[in-house]
Parts: structure tokens; C-alpha cells; sequence
């Protein structure tokens, strides 16, 4: 029979999920936008090292930029973008000239002592091993940058950790083979590459708290995972970028997934517990906490 659907079948999928917690509102619902339903694992990491250890799983809308909530259904305009852990935007604005010299400025406050901020490359991807490339991300609460220009990794790691629940700012750049990285009112640490190479090929395109493969980069920016938390500004050799994109404003993000607005003092602040979402209305200014299946409360602690 065209259309037949084992009704009892998903009674029993049904059921075997609330049981266990897991979250089907959007395999119920659906997502819109041209919103993913996708499984997704409740990771617990440990410290800043970034073990992870997976403490259960729900079913979660990925939503498209530029839109979010539980099911993709609202608009967003992210020029205060917020990440996850498992999304990014890809933005365009490099410069001409980053093949040779760049200046790279961030500000960031993250709610995580891991994960990746920035990403550019050349090449198209290898499970093992990107040659000619800049990545700069957390690992245990130092900020890390890497780069290679052909003839081998050069890593600068700060000194200090960022200062957590704050807005750091973090100075990246090169000149050749020379690299250097300043975190806050910290001294400038250099390094420079020992190969012959001096120039890195790289695209205008690039990432920005996390990376579609971010899960295999474990060799190349030392993490696995993206940003948790939030990106206020960017210069790309003291020209802002806008990290929006909306149906009314074309700014310098090109795509992106999983990336909503930081709300201070809100859903920043707020945890949402067993695989609840928090969605924050901007009319009312206050916070709704979405639960999972078999899970209520105003923190979804019930």
C-alpha cells in the first residue's frame, strides 16, 4: 500500500525514547527552513582537555543561517553570534595579501575551555592532514595558533588561559615565516616556520567557531569539536566584518549552521538541563526553556 507507515512500529520507537529521555519533538514536528532533524549526543567534557564523554542522545533541529529555535522556525540577524559546540559560519573577507601577511583580531567570551575559532585553508579536505593552513582554537583554556606553510606546523600557544565568564581579546598574525599570537594585555609571543616556504595559498573563504569537519581535526588545530560561546567582533587587518546574513542584510557571512544570538544575562546565562533548548523572545524579553520528552520544570529538571 503506497504511504503505509507501521503505525505500531513507531508507538514502540516512540515509547523506547521517552524511556530513555531522548528528545523526537522534531521527528514529530519536523524542522523547518530547510532545517536537519539529526541525532545528537549529550557530550560531557571533562575540564579543558576536551575528553568527552557521551552521557545520553535527543533529536535536535540543525538549523540553516540565518534562522534557529526549536525548529528552525525563527529569523535571526547573529551580529552577536553564538555557538554551540557543533556549528559555525562561514565567512568571506580575507585579504588579498593573507598569503604572504595578515592581522587577525578577535574578541570572544567563551563558555568552554576548548574548540575551534578560526579556520582558513587551501585545499580541499583530508581526514589526516590539511597542508597550507591557519587555525586558531581553545585547548584546556590556552588559545592555540597553528599555521603551516608547507613545510611543517609552527604552534604558539599563549601563556595564560582566557579569563572564563569574560570578553577576551585575541591578536593573531604573520609576515612569512614568522607567526605571532597576543592574548589580552599579554606579551606577543612569536614563532617562525624552520622550512624553506614562506607563503601560504589560502582561499577568502573561511570558518569561524567551528568547521563542517571539525570532528577529524584533531592533528591540525589539536581539538575536535567547535566553539562554545560567543564571537563579538573580527578584523581582518583592521576592517570589521559583519557576521550577519539575513533575508534584509548581506553581511560577510556566507553560510552557516547552528549559530543563534548571544543574549547576555539570558540565554547565555541560562541552562537548560537534560537536553532542553533555550529560546529567548526578544518581545518580551524573557527566556523559555524547550524540554525533551519526559522532561518539565522551568529548567527541564523535572
Amino acid at each position: 500500500m503506497v504511504g503505509f507507515v507501521c503505525f505500531a512500529c513507531f508507538i514502540s520507537f516512540y515509547l523506547n525514547a521517552v524511556s530513555s529521555k531522548e528528545n523526537l519533538s522534531c521527528l514529530v514536528e519536523g524542522c523547518d527552513n530547510e532545517g536537519r532533524c539529526l541525532k545528537v549526543n549529550e557530550v560531557v567534557v571533562e575540564g579543558g582537555s576536551g575528553r568527552r564523554e557521551v552521557h545520553g542522545s535527543w533529536m535536535k533541529c540543525n538549523c540553516p543561517l540565518p534562522t534557529g529555535g526549536p525548529t528552525c522556525s525563527q529569523k535571526l540577524n547573529t551580529k552577536l553570534p553564538r555557538f554551540h559546540g557543533d556549528g559555525y559560519l562561514k565567512m568571506f573577507g580575507l585579504p588579498s595579501t593573507a598569503f604572504q601577511k595578515i592581522n587577525i583580531t578577535l574578541e570572544i567570551k567563551a563558555d568552554a575551555h576548548y574548540g575551534l575559532l578560526l579556520f582558513a585553508t587551501s585545499g580541499s579536505f583530508s581526514e589526516k592532514y590539511y597542508k597550507d593552513f591557519m587555525a586558531v582554537s581553545l585547548v584546556s583554556g590556552h588559545v592555540q595558533f597553528r599555521f603551516d606553510c608547507g613545510s611543517g606546523i609552527v604552534t604558539i600557544r599563549s601563556l595564560n588561559k582566557i579569563l572564563a565568564n569574560n570578553w577576551n581579546t585575541l591578536e593573531i598574525g604573520r609576515i612569512n615565516k614568522i607567526g605571532w599570537l597576543k592574548l589580552n594585555d599579554g606579551i606577543k609571543l612569536m614563532a617562525k616556520s624552520k622550512g624553506q616556504f614562506s607563503k601560504i595559498s589560502l582561499k577568502k573563504e573561511f570558518y569561524i567557531g567551528g568547521h563542517p569537519n571539525v570532528s577529524h581535526f584533531g592533528e591540525v588545530a589539536l581539538t575536535t569539536h567547535g566553539m562554545v560561546g560567543c564571537i563579538r567582533k573580527i578584523f581582518m587587518d583592521g576592517v570589521k566584518l559583519d557576521m550577519r546574513k539575513t533575508d534584509n542584510i548581506k553581511g560577510d557571512a556566507l553560510d552557516g549552521w547552528n549559530v543563534d544570538n548571544c543574549i547576555e544575562n539570558k540565554c547565555h546565562a541560562t541552562q537548560c538541563l537534560n537536553g532542553g533548548s533555550c529560546s529567548y523572545d526578544e518581545l518580551t524579553d524573557s527566556i523559555v526553556c524547550w524540554c525533551a520528552v519526559g522532561w518539565r520544570g522551568p529548567r527541564c529538571e523535572i
